[in-house]
């Protein structure tokens, strides 16, 4: 499946990062993508990576406080696993330093968001997961 770029491009996803004893809105503005230069590649599936111009970057909140990412390109990549990727077949990567963040963001077939996992950015420990989809390997155990 070929990515609509003018499905996601402008497109804000937001998501609550719940954890033990509160939960966060987080707000990711992409910026009009239609019209930046890219590159693909891809073994599995179709791979993109947007190169982002100075005025024009992804946003992030945090609670309502928004900041612009200090990222020079937006990913766009197909999931590895194939099952997933016939429920969602793109995912958008999402890297927060300030705050350690690696988000995946994961557009279904009408590229709406599906699903949502968090990882630290420094080490990849799993910190958040919102999911719809289940690995039938696991579901037969």
């Amino acid at each position: 499946m070929e990515l609509d770029i003018h499905k996601i491009s402008g497109q804000e996803y937001k998501f609550q990062l719940t954890g033990v004893d509160k939960a966060i809105p987080v707000s990711i503005k992409l910026p009009e993508l239609s019209a930046l230069p890219f590159s693909t590649w891809g073994d599995w599936g179709l791979m993109y990576a947007f190169q982002l111009k100075p005025g024009e970057p992804v946003q992030i909140s945090y609670n309502n406080v928004r900041r612009d990412l200090r990222c020079q390109a937006l990913q766009i990549e197909s999931p590895l696993r194939a099952f997933e990727r016939e429920i969602c077949p793109y995912y958008i990567l999402v890297e927060d330093g300030e705050y350690d963040f690696r988000i995946f963001l994961y557009l279904n077939q009408q590229f709406d968001l599906d699903k949502v996992v968090v990882k630290r950015l420094s080490d990849q420990v799993h910190l958040f997961e919102t999911s719809r989809i289940v690995d039938p390997v696991c579901e037969a155990m």
